[in-house]
């Protein structure tokens, strides 16, 4: 597991209702931290997610998956703007699936 940063942890403390958005001081490049939990969800229903890097807040103890910003376009909708509605998860779901299946 990485090490939970002043960056990560601005973050986190800035956006408490939805995932953090976050620019690697060094490398310059975006990445999201979703809770680990959600991560986990996610890669359940799509099945064909791999994992990513985890990182721990040690103030609250929450796990985040850290996603860089294009990888975490795919499933955005699930968590940012304007909240999906249990079936419009499920469908979007769906979807997903049948993409991969072809």
């Amino acid at each position: 597991m990485s090490e939970f940063t002043e960056a990560m942890r601005g973050a986190t403390d800035a956006a408490p209702l939805q995932p953090a958005h976050c620019t690697d001081v060094t490398t310059g490049q975006q990445f999201v931290l979703l809770s680990s939990a959600d991560f986990d969800w996610i890669r359940q229903m799509l099945g064909d997610e791999a994992d990513t890097v985890r990182v721990r807040d040690p103030r609250t103890n929450q796990e985040y998956a850290v996603l860089s910003s294009g990888r975490y376009e795919r499933f955005k909708a699930f968590f940012e703007e304007d909240p999906l509605s249990p079936s419009e998860k499920a469908g979007l779901l769906r979807a997903a699936v049948k993409s991969r299946l072809g």
